[in-house]
């Protein structure tokens, strides 16, 4: 489970704190509704747009982190042939040696 940030309090206490503003302001019922409305379509929007930059962060850090495993895999790769050329080559230096010695 992602553990919490330190400004998620922050933010559900301002929250709280403008239901209260809106609720205990002296407004007729017409016009706290209107406020109610305006306010929780205000933070929709918003909750819209982060959810928006919080994709397109994450479609960004996939991106970039698919980069990364393709070039660790690339280099692995040459590195597994590199020493797979090496044994082979210390292989036939060693096959050669015995050639020599048996005769």
């Amino acid at each position: 489970m992602a553990k919490p940030s330190k400004i998620q309090p922050f933010i559900w206490g301002a929250v709280a704190g403008a239901v209260a503003a809106l609720l205990l302001a002296p407004k007729s019922g017409r016009e706290m509704r209107k406020d109610i409305v305006r306010s929780a379509k205000a933070a929709g929007s918003k909750t819209a747009e982060y959810g928006r930059q919080a994709g397109a962060a994450a479609k960004s850090f996939a991106g970039k982190t698919a980069a990364v495993a393709s070039s660790v895999r690339k280099a692995a790769n040459r590195i597994v042939t590199e020493l797979r050329v090496r044994k082979d080559d210390d292989g036939e230096a060693g096959r050669g040696e015995e050639d020599t010695k048996a005769v």
